[in-house]
């Protein structure tokens, strides 16, 4: 696997390097700069399968670094790791809605780095979907014509803010802390008739549509965390600070205020409003084990119920 390490510090460039190393089919190069990191991926002729990046660093950040990586055409779906010393939740969460894929906090174990690396790569490669987002705005565009995927296709769009994807937001959820946990919810988000409107619509029209919910979603947070992930078939995953309990009632009227609003929507001539459904927010599983797996199962659950009570309702 050929690996980049971005950090300032020349103690942990040389430790991580060091471990990495210990994997002969590893090959391992360090930058000590965002800067320095960019002009070498944007120079090298052969790619690199995996980045780790420091959070922390002077001139640009990991975050701000990340974010530029993310709309480099050859690296919009490469595994990105982050290293980090900070452990609140709005760093992380923004590590993540910039586009990483993991995080780990220093000081680690350096036993767990490599595996740690191996499942983010692994996981990367699953089907979801990347596309980036001034695709959508150029229908003449290569990239746009070939655009082609399923219904139940995850998809994440780049340069979209407080969103990312699946596996990224189930490694977010899957390292908060019991502190952290207990100061949020996750919940979902369900598109309406998403059957039609996917049968009807052309497949830029259909992520034009996921753009304008995502960032319905985040407008709604107004001010607060948040987080979301599209995980196929018109249903997102979101995790936000716990306040979003207060006033989930409003959480789906709001989104749909926006949409209602949006040029975007007004512009496809569907024939009727675009509407979401929210299901009611809870706080995660606890427990580390099954955690991921339990809570989304369980946001799936309480939107569904929802939805059946919206069926009922005159």
């Amino acid at each position: 696997m050929r690996i980049l390490i971005v950090d300032d510090d020349p103690l942990i460039r040389d430790l991580v390097r060091t471990v990495l190393r210990q994997d002969q089919t590893n090959e391992v190069v360090v930058a000590d700069s965002g800067p320095a990191a960019l002009d070498i991926l944007q120079h090298e002729d052969e790619l690199f399968e995996m980045l780790m990046l420091d959070i922390e660093m002077p001139e640009m950040d990991g975050i701000e670094l990340c974010r530029s990586i993310r709309k480099l055409p050859d690296y919009k779906t490469t595994a990105i790791v982050m290293l980090t010393r900070k452990s609140g939740v709005s760093d992380i969460e923004g590590a993540f809605a910039a586009g990483a894929t993991d995080y780990i906090t220093k000081p680690f174990d350096v036993k767990d780095i490599q595996p740690r690396l191996r499942i983010a790569q692994r996981k990367m490669r699953d089907d979801c979907l990347t596309v980036a987002r001034e695709v959508l705005t150029d229908p003449t565009s290569e990239d746009s014509k070939t655009l082609d995927f399923a219904m139940e296709t995850p998809v994440r769009i780049t340069d979209v803010e407080q969103h990312t994807d699946p596996f990224s937001l189930g490694n977010y959820l899957s390292q908060l802390n019991r502190k952290k946990i207990d100061q949020s919810v996750v919940f979902a988000v369900q598109i309406n008739s998403f059957n039609r409107l996917f049968a009807t619509l052309a497949p830029l029209e259909v992520l034009s549509i996921l753009v304008e919910v995502s960032e319905g979603i985040s407008a709604t947070a107004k001010g607060r965390r948040l987080l979301n992930a599209y995980f196929g078939s018109g249903a997102f995953l979101c995790i936000s600070s716990s306040d979003a309990l207060e006033d989930w009632h409003n959480i789906g009227n709001n989104i749909n205020e926006i949409l209602g609003a949006s040029d975007a929507v007004r512009a496809m001539d569907i024939g009727r409003d675009i509407t979401v459904t929210v299901g009611r927010p809870f706080r995660p599983a606890a427990h580390r084990t099954q955690r991921v797996r339990k809570t989304f199962d369980r946001a799936l659950v309480q939107l569904d119920r929802r939805a059946q009570v919206g069926k009922r309702s005159p």
